[in-house]
């Protein structure tokens, strides 16, 4: 809370300062103090109107009839042409996310696909290198290659994947709750512990190096792993992961993994409403998320078919928002845990949240998110194609 303190301390400091105002609100919406950040960021968008500022309102409250804020947010973006793009593509998601509050579908669509249309301008996505990579990771990692696996057999690491928007975040909140279970977070630490073993930059690409290291350096990358995260039952997050199941298996057969699954529908369009701090370059443009879904649907079905039953569960967010308890005595149950009815109190548990559910993590469990596509589905042609 050292943190929170300071941020606190800078804007008693500087109480016009729309950057201090600015911070202490991010850090309140992170932390789940989520009526006070709206406070706080609507000062800071009083004291100077940025794209910044309204994307963390935007994140941070449900937006009604009468908010304070909206003229000037509306001025704003009525002057978007003169904002850097950069900012135009921020205040584009966060208008997005604003109009649909306040029931405007159709300027709400406008502002969304403009907002991807300039980030798909912006960032790097060769969609035939991507879909490519994907089925050459299952054609690697053949049942023959997976059914030996040299590593460490001692049960520990875990590792929830998913599409983005898919209930990964709140998995992982319940299960935090349970005093046996530590959080890594989104972490990097099996990408540090593979270059550890094999270098930054392999003469041999991923996926193929994988089936010509020998076991002794499997087992080097599984003992690189569990140094870096410790003992105990280790939970990390990074949804990238998902590429990996087959080489950590290799490296921990103890490893178990948590695969977070969305209607298709409802999962992409989700990801197509949010504006990514990184990664997910597949996002911005309908057709290429959509493709990209059937091609990750195909990998994680292999992954099904040649991981040992023991070592993977599906968890369906559909069935984690109706009933979260019966999905979270399955996932204790996965990692060989007795039931804690703490698991279920992830709305109010200290800790910062910094993934796109910042908000959604925070509050009671909605239904509204299932079945949500059906509103927008007189624009979701490209995406209803790609994935048929």
């Amino acid at each position: 809370m050292g943190d929170l303190r300071r941020a606190r301390a800078a804007v008693a400091v500087r109480p016009g300062d729309d950057a201090a105002l600015a911070g202490l609100g991010n850090l309140l919406s992170e932390l789940g103090h989520l009526d006070e950040a709206g406070v706080v960021l609507r000062r800071a968008i009083a004291a100077m109107p940025r794209a910044g500022h309204v994307a963390k309102l935007a994140k941070a409250v449900r937006f009604r009839e009468g908010e304070t804020s909206l003229p000037v947010i509306q001025a704003l973006a009525r002057d978007a042409e003169s904002l850097s793009i950069e900012d135009r593509i921020e205040l584009g998601f966060a208008m997005g996310k604003i109009h649909a509050d306040l029931g405007r579908d159709e300027e709400a669509w406008t502002a969304y696909a403009e907002a991807n249309a300039l980030m798909r301008g912006r960032v790097i996505y060769h969609e035939e290198a991507a879909l490519d990579l994907v089925a050459r990771i299952a054609k690697v990692f053949s049942a023959d290659l997976l059914k030996s696996p040299p590593g460490d057999p001692a049960p520990g690491p875990v590792f929830i994947v998913g599409m983005p928007r898919s209930g990964s975040t709140l998995a992982e909140q319940m299960l935090t709750g349970h005093p046996a279970i530590r959080s890594l977070g989104e972490a990097n630490d099996l990408t540090i512990a593979r270059a550890e073993v094999l270098g930054a930059r392999p003469d041999v690409p991923f996926p193929d190096i994988i089936a010509m290291l020998s076991d002794d350096t499997l087992r080097l990358m599984g003992e690189a792993y569990r140094r870096r995260v410790g003992t105990g039952v280790v939970v990390n997050k990074m949804l990238g992961n998902f590429a990996y199941l087959g080489s950590i298996h290799l490296a921990m057969p103890g490893a178990r993994f948590i695969h977070t699954v969305r209607d298709p529908m409802d999962g992409c369009l989700s990801c197509f409403f949010e504006h990514f701090a990184a990664g997910h370059p597949y996002c911005y443009d309908l057709g290429e998320l959509g493709r990209f879904r059937k091609a990750y649907d195909a990998l994680m079905a292999h992954w099904r078919a040649v991981l040992p039953p023991e070592t993977f569960l599906e968890v369906s967010y559909e069935t984690l928002i109706e009933d979260p308890e019966t999905e979270a005595r399955k996932m204790l149950a996965h990692l060989g845990l007795e039931w804690d009815p703490a698991c279920l109190d992830y709305t109010g548990r200290a800790g910062a949240v910094r993934t796109a559910s910042i908000a959604q993590v925070r509050q009671p469990l909605y239904r509204t998110s299932v079945g949500r596509w059906r509103r927008w589905e007189k624009w979701l042609g490209p995406l209803k194609e790609a994935l048929s």
